[in-house]
């Protein structure tokens, strides 16, 4: 493998559902969830996807590590088509050139927002944790095993061991239970894991704990995160640590993806720059976009469209204050700003017909809720 290949690359890949109306009378509609986007992510980076409910970042997160099949376009682990490596393993365990697929599953973990959910109820902490080691590392007997697990939960601060190991999952606080979840993905010795939401319900000193903690187990492991979150001030956080990169997704479209500090100080996307105004804790410490003291939102309309009946063109550009008309017809490609900043927007080229298009008519929006 090249040192510069990335550990997963999603290639112009798109993701579609189809949703049933009420009761199965009407007809379904197909809903692009993920639509065109690509993205690599590479060895030991962090890169946190940030938007508002139904954007498609978790859709996004379960197809770059294998859980949902794309209409089209790709998704590879370090050059090897995931779904080619799993059509070709079969029931006679065959394989394409490059990596099986049973390796692939286990280098791309996930940790759940709902840990104790994920955790099963009648099994002892014991048991969760040796049974990827159990499957993985055959060759451990029952007390290394025991020690192993031991030593993962004393490293995240369950200690002593002895008091955890043999407890239940609704023995354990949240905060614990997404401990263990994070052991067991862990466990797995893994290229990459989908942190899915996976501090949201925690409270805020335990969320800066469990992100704190994640790095730390980074350092350890060589491991790759793709954090997906509602909260803005959460990716800053991790990926600041991590000198990583923050995602912003809109209605199945990765709209702009940069370095942590680049996205927050110098947004180019006008839904970043909503997101941003939004966002309390950025637009107090400089991250408010526009003119000192602007009580309306930088929006047109506050309600984002369906997802099974989006905007032509730009998807954006019904809510975008800079829309022209060109932006009614076209959906913009993603453009480099500067290094690995790149947005989804005309006004990123200086020849574009985007200047030279009619501005759109209407009222700005005066309100905008965060993302959830």
């Amino acid at each position: 493998m090249s040192a510069d290949e990335p550990v997963v690359s999603m290639d112009d890949a798109t993701v579609q559902f189809e949703s049933e109306q009420l009761f199965g009378l009407a007809k379904s509609q197909v809903v692009r969830a993920v639509d065109g986007v690509s993205l690599d992510i590479r060895e030991n980076e962090v890169v946190a996807l940030v938007g508002e409910s139904g954007c498609g970042k978790t859709t996004l997160g379960k197809a770059a590590i294998g859980l949902h099949r794309p209409e089209s376009g790709t998704v590879s682990y370090r050059g090897t088509d995931i779904w080619e490596a799993k059509d070709a393993s079969g029931l006679f365990g065959g394989s394409v050139d490059g990596y099986p697929f049973h390796e692939i599953r286990r280098s791309l973990q996930m940790i759940h927002q709902d840990a104790e959910s994920s955790l099963d109820a009648n099994s002892t902490i014991q048991s969760i944790l040796e049974e990827p080691l159990i499957r993985w590392e055959p060759q451990l007997s029952r007390p290394d095993r025991r020690d192993r697990v031991g030593a993962f939960l004393d490293y995240v601060g369950l200690s002593p061991p002895d008091e955890y190991i043999d407890r239940f999952p609704h023995q354990l606080s949240g905060g614990e239970q997404q401990r263990v979840a994070l052991i067991r993905a862990l466990l797995m010795n893994p290229d990459m894991i989908l942190a899915d939401e996976s501090i949201s319900a925690l409270d805020v000193s335990l969320r800066i704990d469990m992100m704190d903690l994640m790095l730390r187990l980074q350092d350890e492991i060589n491991t790759s995160y793709l954090f997906i979150t509602h909260d803005i001030s959460n990716a800053r956080y991790i990926t600041k640590k991590s000198d990583g990169r923050i995602g912003i997704m809109y209605l199945g479209n990765l709209v702009e993806i940069g370095p942590v500090e680049e996205v927050i100080t110098n947004p180019q996307h006008p839904y970043t720059k909503a997101l941003l105004w939004a966002t309390p804790d950025i637009a107090s410490s400089g991250g408010r976009i526009g003119a000192e003291g602007i009580e309306a939102a930088p929006l047109r309309a506050i309600d984002v469209p369906d997802a099974a009946n989006p905007p032509s063109g730009c998807k954006f550009h019904d809510r975008c204050p800079e829309a022209r008309e060109v932006c009614e017809e076209v959906q913009p490609d993603s453009y480099r700003v500067d290094g690995d900043h790149e947005t989804a927007c005309f006004r990123m080229l200086d020849d574009h017909e985007y200047w030279s298009s009619p501005e759109l008519e209407g009222e700005m929006g005066d309100q905008l809720a965060t993302p959830d």
